[in-house]
């Protein structure tokens, strides 16, 4: 199943993204947490977003087959399921921190961060774990699996342990790629029963106390070489395979030079989001809170804001709009 199951995860836990609207109002709207709220997204126009760059992430990545048999079967601003009804398999993916100054996700993510920072469980687990139970009940014969990127790995390994016990809602595996931790609680939180893939980026600031724990954490720890056609050490892209015209284009093609459409699932490039000392690793955790590097500071949403909401998306170059 490795590697090309991983790889498989990392384009999956890229596309929780694409599902939030893009023409959303920013600045002081979204820092005092006025302005669109969740409830007033449409659940089916997201659904039908995630739906599009799922089918362009199956043409650049042909090779993985089983994209092409995927349907999007729930979309919100934190999780998206796959079903591949052939093989009766379940896919959940969570999104991870939002780079834009969305007000649909900002204050939802800062904090989530914060709380991660301090070694807390992400408020945003909470509403992510009534999704998957009640999606998961629709696909009660099919096997369970669960990814995501940076704070979505954060989000997902506390999804994981809750669901765990039940043999009915455990998942088979769950994947995360430089997933946000906290200094401040070792050994980090993860599941206790489920196999877990935690994929690393050698010197990533976010995922840094989980490097080097390969041993006494119950799970598989893979640490790999930054690519040096990227930037951002922290970014979901060290993970994905070759797309097809990459695979056809010389060697020497780097990231930069390829046209944005070619790059659906690139990050917003951020002036900061550089490898940094180690010393200052946990100062640039502090200030980007998880991924963001330029956020600013937002208020904590209210209970009823944060237990349920339909629809998600993304502000990376090259995606889909509908």
């Amino acid at each position: 199943m490795e590697p090309d199951f991983a790889e498989l995860q990392a384009i999956l836990a890229g596309l929780p993204m694409h599902a939030i609207p893009r023409d959303r109002s920013c600045g002081a709207d979204s820092l005092l947490c006025r302005g669109p709220r969740k409830l007033d997204v449409d659940m089916e126009t997201c659904r039908r977003r995630v739906k599009a760059n799922l089918n362009q992430a199956a043409r650049e990545y042909y090779s993985h087959e089983q994209l092409q048999r995927l349907t999007v079967e729930f979309a919100s601003l934190d999780l998206v399921c796959f079903v591949d009804h052939q093989e009766k398999r379940l896919f959940a993916a969570v999104r991870g921190t939002n780079v834009s100054l969305n007000p649909l996700t900002a204050p939802d993510d800062m904090t989530s961060n914060m709380h991660i920072m301090l070694g807390y469980d992400p408020p945003r687990a909470h509403g992510t774990v009534k999704e998957y139970l009640a999606v998961r009940r629709r696909f009660e014969n099919y096997v369970p699996f669960a990814c995501g990127h940076s704070l979505g790995g954060a989000v997902v390994l506390h999804l994981a342990r809750a669901v765990e016990d039940s043999p009915k809602t455990a998942f088979a595996r769950v994947d995360v790629f430089n997933t946000a931790t906290s200094p401040l609680s070792f050994p980090p939180v993860v599941p206790e029963k489920t196999p877990l893939h935690v994929h690393l980026v050698k010197g990533d600031w976010a995922s840094l106390p989980l490097q080097g724990s390969n041993s006494g954490l119950g799970c598989q720890v893979h640490v790999r070489p930054a690519k040096a056609s990227v930037k951002d050490v922290h970014s979901l892209r060290h993970f994905l395979p070759k797309k097809a015209d990459e695979e056809e284009s010389s060697p020497t093609t780097s990231a930069a030079s390829m046209s944005p459409t070619m790059r659906p699932f690139e990050e917003v490039p951020a002036p900061l989001a550089r490898q940094r000392p180690v010393a200052a690793a946990w100062w640039a955790l502090l200030s980007s809170c998880v991924g963001a590097y330029r956020k600013s500071p937002a208020q904590r949403p209210s209970a009823a804001s944060v237990s349920s909401a339909p629809c998600g998306g993304s502000d990376y170059p090259g995606e889909v709009n509908l």
